[in-house]
């Protein structure tokens, strides 16, 4: 018989205290997440307030490494949506609210879309979609992101030590393949590969993956969205999340 999982009683400031060390979040990524502004986040922190509302998608954030039921937005008397600050000297803006349930992202073909899941350890999960057209926007913006991640990870192997990525491909028709899977690439060695592609992350995959396997045409079939996975050099790189 499967034991039944106690439920998660810890407060929202002890799970963004949690999240903050376990996965290594700052409260603006924390934030980020749930889709408010960080200083909601340190008035929790600060016990100016409860947090009870944030409670289940921290929880979700500590366990699963993303959130996927979006807290609700807070209403007046008169069922309203509250209003939220802005910039500096802007107007207060009324925010927009999702229905209330669960999401997964969804992807619309021809665009740049990314998504994060945060592992233990300092490890990560990079979720990068892109149109198949080159030179157009959207993929450029897909480069771009892949060498920022890339860029990111190595500037934070002080704290977390030496981490490796691999990644995931995934092509037009669907194909799937896996880059760096026995033992990956560090950071620095990814970013020196890139600069033979004249700083191009894509084309570097997509030579990567050329003749792997038969009837494969990168050209009639090229690159269409790319899981960059990041963990701890001595780890097996399997996801594992924050609980």
């Amino acid at each position: 018989m499967t034991k039944k999982k106690a439920p998660d009683t810890r407060t929202a400031r002890e799970l963004i205290n949690d999240i903050r060390v376990t996965i290594g979040l700052s409260y603006t990524e924390i934030a980020g997440e749930l889709e408010r502004d960080r200083r909601m986040v340190s008035k929790i922190v600060r016990g100016e307030t409860s947090g009870e509302i944030y409670r289940a998608a921290l929880v979700e954030l500590a366990t699963r490494g993303q959130v996927i039921n979006r807290p609700p937005r807070r209403r007046n008397k008169a069922g309203e949506l509250v209003t939220v600050r802005s910039a500096k000297g802007a107007p207060p803006k009324v925010p927009e609210e999702k229905p209330a349930g669960r999401y997964v992202d969804q992807p619309k073909r021809g665009r740049f879309e990314k998504s994060t899941t945060y592992l233990r350890e300092g490890g990560r999960q990079y979720n990068i979609a892109f149109p198949k057209t080159k030179g157009t926007k959207g993929r450029e913006a897909g480069t771009q992101e892949l060498l920022a991640k890339a860029r990111q990870i190595k500037a934070q192997d002080t704290r977390w030590g030496e981490r490796r990525v691999k990644f995931q491909a995934v092509f037009a028709n669907g194909r799937v393949m896996e880059i760096g899977a026995h033992g990956g690439y560090s950071a620095s060695n990814f970013l020196d590969a890139v600069k033979s592609h004249k700083g191009d992350a894509i084309s570097w995959l997509m030579d990567q993956g050329s003749g792997r396997y038969a009837g494969l045409d990168m050209k009639a079939t090229p690159l269409t969205g790319v899981t960059m996975t990041v963990y701890a050099k001595d780890r097996d790189p399997e996801p594992e999340f924050g609980y």
